[in-house]
């Protein structure tokens, strides 16, 4: 049975329209997940409209949801223009009552029950990441990944969590390797100096990661970098979601605590054992320095 004949008993189609500012593809993501449980929870069937709300990502007259994945239940918004039985989002990050942390397991289940069932790329990114895997598949004895975020996540905005060094990274992947007895290593980052001392720890040992990458980003969001540099974002958001993807697939995960970790712990995944950072938010004496 489909997604759309299972939820073809429901007859409100729920409108999910969200102005997004500097959120990059994942926080994106996080957000509508946790509208479609708001949805599923009263019985709607939901239905992403990128096209009408503004995202680093907006194209004219196109639904940029559509763009990296199918509507959650098969449902477009040509079934939405003109119908009667239809409820509009309000135009807010999470609906109220409801967030993205999962503090209990419980949550946690129907969390990645949604994540399985509900975010399905379409069939453009399906075949980028099906190109992805090769060099994961064979490493016989196991992969470790590690998403170590830099650049705008570490410089720009007070009240983010606050990201483990590259050394703090390495120390406990070493830890990892001597435990659980592997060698390879993938590193998902946009940071090209956090990259290139992995390059010099790790050797032929790490994976390689084609994931755009960034030497300074000057204290600007990476979003007014693309936008000035002329970079296209879709392919940034199209390398992003892969490199999540390979991360998904390997074995041990080591992570600073981002969008991206939330959402590969929430996703599909084949991971043993798992290793966040929890140091704490950024604050503006980190940013500017004490006055």
């Amino acid at each position: 049975m489909g997604v759309k004949n299972y939820v073809i008993k429901y007859s409100m189609l729920y409108v999910i329209g969200i102005d997004f500012h500097d959120e990059g593809l994942m926080s994106i993501v996080n957000s509508v997940m946790t509208h479609i449980e708001y949805a599923l929870d009263r019985g709607y069937t939901p239905v992403v409209n990128m096209k009408d709300f503004q995202s680093i990502y907006h194209k004219e007259d196109e639904n940029v949801w559509e763009c990296f994945f199918e509507q959650p239940c098969g449902y477009n918004l040509s079934d939405v223009y003109g119908a009667r039985n239809i409820i509009l989002s309000m135009n807010v990050q999470y609906p109220k009552g409801y967030s993205f942390e999962a503090d209990n397991q419980k949550r946690i289940e129907k969390i990645r029950y949604i994540y399985k069932n509900f975010l399905r790329p379409n069939k453009s990114l399906l075949s980028y990441l099906d190109e992805s895997l090769n060099t994961i598949k064979s490493c016989k004895d196991g992969v470790i990944a590690c998403i170590c975020r830099g650049t705008d996540y570490t410089n720009t905005i007070a009240g983010l969590p606050k990201q483990p060094t590259a050394d703090m990274v390495i120390e406990k992947l070493n830890i990892f390797i001597s435990k659980y007895g592997v060698s390879n290593i993938y590193c998902a980052t946009e940071d090209k100096r956090i990259y290139s001392k992995f390059q010099e720890e790790f050797g032929d040992r790490l994976l390689p990661n084609t994931q755009q990458k960034y030497d300074d980003n000057k204290g600007k969001l990476l979003s007014k970098v693309n936008l000035e540099q002329g970079i296209d974002v879709y392919d940034i958001a199209f390398q992003y979601y892969k490199s999540l993807y390979i991360v998904t697939q390997c074995d041990y995960l080591v992570a600073g605590w981002v969008s991206g970790t939330k959402s590969v712990l929430l996703m599909p995944n084949h991971f043993k054992d798992v290793f966040v950072f929890n140091l704490g938010s950024v604050t503006k004496e980190d940013l500017y320095g004490k006055k």
